[in-house]
């Protein structure tokens, strides 16, 4: 049971860092949660914020 509420908390957590993101808070929390937390935050950690994505 606390490994379940910890893949959810890292779920969240990896949509309040990908809520800046193209693709938004409920997109990265829906893919942390069908695919793997983990993976999604590396992704997060290479993608590039919203304001910057205007600018480049």
């Amino acid at each position: 049971m606390e490994l379940f509420f910890l893949y959810l908390l890292l779920a969240v957590m990896n949509g309040y860092i990908g809520r800046n993101r193209l693709i938004g808070f409920w997109g990265f929390f829906f893919l942390s949660l069908l695919i793997t937390p983990l993976l999604i935050l590396l992704f997060l950690i290479f993608s590039i914020p919203r304001e910057l994505e205007k600018t480049v």
